[in-house]
């Protein structure tokens, strides 16, 4: 392809060790086209560095690209290409301020035709799958461009199916993977708390300290002993003794003393 459509040929390839570039059927197709196959070091990507840095600048563009529209990361593929179609139209300070395309084909690329990856839009519905009554157009998302074709990859938001087309309805200020996700949010913390009416606390009286407990120093009160209203009289069988009641003091005083054998204080 190269020698048909740019009369040059290609004398030598330098890539690293991964397994696809480095396998039977490449150094065949290598072999059988006389190009030299030069492979760089283990771990040296600076031995090829202008390819490294390039494939960086494709990755930072296509997560850009990725992030602006919320892009799911099954869809990945389609923003790597969507990135090197728009690198290789811009203009570059190295190369005089003209685009790599400019510089392959001679001409100025059409910059009509770019739209706002993954945006909103309306594809007309192809005829042997619409009928009279169903739907003109569907809503998609633009996923890039086609090389060797004038139309648009998009996906289907509802069969999810990806198709070329050229007859659309751009929206380029609506992204619908990020109004998806803010209705996923949205569904997931709007949910309703349970509202407990009448909550009835519970009191529970905290234990004493055992440093903190204080020593009550006031005595308890006597409880006067609560005497009889009950009449007392002598046993029935001193009822034939004469009795009298004689105190210590009288005793003293009629000149009683008692027995010293007999005497207990």
């Amino acid at each position: 392809m190269i020698e048909v459509q740019f009369d040059v040929s290609v004398k030598q390839m330098r890539t690293d060790n991964g397994s696809e570039f480095v396998n039977k059927e490449m150094e065949s197709l290598l072999r059988e086209n006389g190009i030299l196959h030069q492979r760089t070091c283990p771990y040296t990507p600076q031995q090829n560095g202008v390819v490294e840095r390039k494939h960086r600048s494709i990755l930072e563009v296509a997560r850009s690209l990725s992030f602006q529209a919320c892009l799911p990361k099954f869809l990945w593929p389609y923003s790597l290409m969507a990135a090197v179609q728009i690198i290789n139209t811009l203009p570059s300070d190295k190369l005089g301020w003209k685009c790599p395309f400019e510089l392959l084909h001679g001409t100025a690329p059409i910059y009509a035709m770019f739209r706002i990856f993954g945006c909103l839009c309306y594809a007309k519905k192809l005829e042997p799958h619409r009928r009279k009554f169903d739907e003109r157009a569907v809503a998609c998302a633009v996923l890039g461009y086609v090389s060797g074709t004038k139309g648009y990859r998009v996906y289907n938001l509802q069969t999810k199916d990806i198709f070329i087309t050229r007859d659309i309805v751009f929206y380029e200020d609506k992204f619908p993977f990020f109004q998806e996700r803010e209705t996923e949010g949205v569904q997931q913390t709007a949910m309703p708390l349970p509202v407990i009416q009448n909550e009835v606390q519970e009191y529970i009286e905290p234990l004493p300290t055992p440093g903190l407990q204080e020593h009550n120093t006031t005595e308890p009160e006597a409880v006067p002993q609560r005497k009889g209203n009950r009449e007392r009289r002598p046993p029935y069988w001193m009822k034939d003794y004469s009795q009298y009641s004689m105190n210590k003091q009288s005793r003293i005083r009629d000149g009683w003393r008692p027995c010293k054998r007999s005497y207990r204080p």
